[in-house]
């Protein structure tokens, strides 16, 4: 199923797209994954990447929330007054509502971050026990990239891929 969701942050409009998948029973919990969009990008981002990896994630079981932050796609504000503090803002408001849902695992919480959605998950996961696990796409760390390796711990490493 895939439905539209409105979100509210600072008087401004999120938009964005739940994927809950078909075979979850009401009393069933899945994994939650957030979708941060990139710089000057939108929840269904080039090549509607993000709508066909949300597609997927949830006919693997995930519960997917992908949204445009504010000043992007279809949510209210100015692109101009775009800055990484606002976004992880809404990316906290978006984690907010997934994290409310009854049917999402709180223990398998995760964020995929595209570009500077990628700065905006990593930012968020520092700050934010709710997130267990991070995907990060082409993520555009800069300096903040020395901080977030030297928070992962060796056991907690699945695969990893430095660049």
């Amino acid at each position: 199923m895939i439905k539209p969701v409105i979100l509210e942050n600072n008087q401004q409009k999120i938009v964005g797209i739940l994927h809950i998948p078909d075979q979850l029973k009401r009393a069933d919990k899945a994994p939650g994954i957030l979708m941060l969009h990139g710089f000057t990008g939108n929840k269904t981002e080039a090549h509607r990447l993000f709508v066909r990896v949300a597609r997927k994630l949830c006919d693997a079981g995930f519960i997917v929330l992908r949204f445009d932050f504010r000043g992007s796609g279809d949510s209210d504000g100015e692109f101009e007054d775009t800055t990484v503090p606002a976004q992880v803002d809404d990316a906290k408001k978006a984690l907010d509502y997934l994290t409310s849902l009854n049917q999402v695992n709180q223990d398998k919480v995760g964020v995929i971050g595209l570009s500077m959605g990628g700065r905006v998950a990593v930012i968020l996961s520092l700050n934010d026990k709710r997130v267990k696990f991070l995907i990060l796409y082409s993520p555009a760390l800069g300096p903040l990239k020395n901080k977030f390796l030297s928070q992962l711990k060796r056991e907690d490493i699945k695969a990893i891929e430095l660049w």
